[in-house]
C-alpha cells in the first residue's frame, strides 16, 4: 500500500511540473526570423473606392494588417483643395475618414495618401495609396501633368506645389486658396488625376501653409495664359520658378548687443576713452605650399582695411631678378584684398619685392620693413583640358555656357559654335548650365508676375562632368 501511494505521489508530481513547462513554454516568442518587408494591402471601402452618388462625409478604408499613419498632413493631398482639412485617424486595420466641408454636388473626391500609411509593426509604406469617390454620377477622369524647374539652374525642387485656379482674376493667387493642388517629385513631375473639365490658371507656390503667393522672396511660376482640361486632350507643362527678389539675411551687430546688454554707469558715461591702434597691417597670401595658381591673381588679404597702397614698392621679378612690367596692382573693394595681375608662365619662378610702407592701414600705420614673396608657378599637368560638344543646340536662343562648382558659377561665356575647348582648368567635379540670354545681358534675370515678365530659361544638366588632371576631358551634349 504504501509503494502505490509512493508511486502515485511521484505521478502527480511529474504531471505538475510538466503542466509547469507546458505553461511556460505558451509565453514565451521564437527570437529571430525573416524582418516582414510586405507593406499594408488595401481590401475594401465604405463607399466602395471609385462609388459614385455618395452623401456621406464619413469613409472607412479596410486593410489586411494593422496600420498607422504618418506625417499625414504633410502626405495627404485631397481634391479638391478643402476649406477645411479632413480628419484622418486609425484603428486596427482601419482608417476613418470624416470629411468636415460639405459636400460638392457633382464632384469628383480624391485622397492621396502619399507616404502616409504604414503598417503598425515595421513602417512599411503603402506608397500614393489613392482613394476616389464622386457625389455625381461618374467620375472624372481626366489628366494634367508636367514639370517644374528652378529657372536660374534649371534643375527640379521637390519644395514646390502645383495649384490650379478656377478664378481666372490676377489676383486669386494672392487672395485665395486653389482649387486643385499637386506635389512635385524628385523630377520636378506632377500629376492631376480625375480632374473636371474646365479652364485653369496654373502656378507653382511653396508648399507652405497658406497655399497663397505671399511674399516675392518665395520660388513662384506661372504661366502666360489658362489651360484647358478636356476629355482626350493629353498635354504637358514646363513651368519655370523663380524668386522675383532674393531673400535679405538679417545682420546682428554683435558688439551693439553686447553693449546694449552691459548699460555703463553715469560716472562712466561721462568719460571718453580713446585707444589709439599702432599695431601695423599683416597679411596671408593665396599660395598653395609656396606654388602660385597659373589662372588666377597672387592674392595679399590684410587683416586691416588698407587707406594708402605704393605701387613704386612693389616690384615683381622674374627668375633672373629682372623687373617685369606688365603686370598691375589692383585693392578691390573691401580694401583688404591687394590682388597681382600677370599672365603667369608654367613651373616659372617669380619674387615680388615690397618695400616698407607700401601699404598704410585706415590708423595711419605702414608696413613695417622689406619683405619679399617667392614663389612658382604650377604646372600645365595639374591642369586639365575640357572640350564640350553641343549636339543640336539652337543658337537662335543665344546660349550662354556656365560651369558651375559647389552652386558658383566658375565660367560664364557665349556659345558661338558647336563646341568649347579650354586648354588648361582646374580638376574636380562640375556642373554644366545653358543661359538662354534672350535680351544678350549675358547674365540670368529674374522674372516678374505683375508685369507678366517670365524668367529667363536656364537648361541645368544633372549629370556631374569630372574634369581631371593631365587629361583631355571631353563631354557631348545633346539637346
Amino acid at each position: 500500500m504504501t509503494k502505490s501511494i509512493g508511486i502515485l505521489l511521484l505521478f502527480f508530481v511529474l504531471a505538475k511540473i510538466t503542466l509547469l513547462c507546458v505553461s511556460c513554454a505558451s509565453i514565451s516568442y521564437p527570437s529571430g526570423g525573416p524582418r516582414d518587408t510586405l507593406h499594408p494591402i488595401f481590401i475594401k471601402a465604405i463607399p466602395r473606392d471609385s462609388a459614385t452618388k455618395v452623401k456621406t462625409r464619413d469613409i472607412t478604408l479596410y486593410f489586411n494588417k494593422y496600420v498607422d499613419i504618418k506625417n499625414i498632413h504633410d502626405n495627404l493631398i485631397v481634391s479638391p483643395y478643402p476649406v477645411n482639412s479632413p480628419v484622418v485617424t486609425h484603428r486596427l486595420k482601419t482608417l476613418l475618414i470624416h470629411i468636415r466641408d460639405s459636400l460638392k454636388q457633382q464632384t469628383t473626391y480624391m485622397f492621396n495618401f502619399g507616404n502616409a500609411v504604414v503598417d503598425i509593426n515595421e513602417g512599411n509604406i503603402l506608397k500614393n495609396f489613392t482613394y476616389v469617390f464622386s457625389t455625381g454620377a461618374y467620375i472624372d477622369s481626366n489628366t494634367i501633368k508636367g514639370r517644374v524647374l528652378i529657372a536660374e539652374t534649371g534643375l527640379p525642387d521637390s519644395t514646390l506645389i502645383v495649384a490650379l485656379y478656377k478664378n481666372l482674376a490676377d489676383s486669386a493667387v494672392k487672395k485665395t486658396k486653389p482649387n486643385y493642388i499637386a506635389k512635385c517629385d524628385k523630377k520636378g513631375k506632377f500629376f492631376f488625376n480625375y480632374m473636371p473639365p474646365g479652364v485653369y490658371n496654373i502656378f507653382v507656390l511653396p508648399n507652405d501653409f497658406s497655399k497663397k503667393y505671399d511674399d516675392s522672396t518665395k520660388l513662384f511660376a506661372f504661366l502666360d495664359s489658362p489651360i484647358i482640361v478636356e476629355p482626350y486632350r493629353d498635354t504637358s507643362y514646363i513651368l519655370y520658378a523663380f524668386q522675383q527678389y532674393k531673400k535679405k539675411e538679417k545682420k546682428t551687430d554683435n558688439a551693439t548687443s553686447s553693449a546694449n546688454a552691459q548699460t555703463p554707469s553715469r560716472s562712466a558715461r561721462n568719460k571718453k576713452t580713446i585707444i589709439l591702434d599702432t599695431i601695423p597691417p599683416t597679411f596671408k597670401t593665396n599660395l598653395e605650399g609656396g606654388k602660385q595658381d597659373i589662372l588666377s591673381d597672387l592674392i595679399l588679404t590684410f587683416d586691416k582695411k588698407i587707406a594708402l597702397w605704393d605701387s613704386n614698392k612693389i616690384i615683381l621679378v622674374d627668375s633672373n631678378y629682372e623687373p617685369i612690367s606688365n603686370y598691375t596692382v589692383r585693392l578691390d573693394t573691401s580694401s583688404k584684398i591687394l590682388s597681382v595681375h600677370y599672365p603667369w608662365e608654367e613651373s616659372t619662378a617669380y619674387t615680388l619685392f615690397m618695400d616698407q610702407g607700401f601699404v598704410t592701414d585706415t590708423a595711419g600705420n605702414q608696413y613695417p620693413k622689406r619683405d619679399t614673396i617667392s614663389l612658382i608657378t604650377k604646372s600645365a599637368t595639374e591642369y586639365g583640358s575640357i572640350k564640350i560638344v553641343f549636339n543640336g543646340l539652337n543658337f537662335a536662343n543665344d546660349p550662354v555656357l556656365e560651369i558651375v562648382k559647389d552652386d558658383k558659377i566658375l565660367l560664364e561665356q557665349p556659345i558661338t559654335s558647336n563646341e568649347f575647348d579650354k586648354k588648361l582648368f582646374y580638376p574636380g567635379d562640375y556642373f554644366i548650365r545653358i543661359l538662354y540670354d534672350r535680351n544678350h545681358s549675358g547674365k540670368w534675370e529674374t522674372g516678374d508676375y505683375s508685369k507678366r515678365l517670365q524668367p529667363k530659361i536656364v537648361v541645368g544638366l544633372a549629370e556631374k562632368f569630372t574634369v581631371k588632371s593631365n587629361w583631355d576631358n571631353e563631354v557631348e551634349l545633346n539637346f
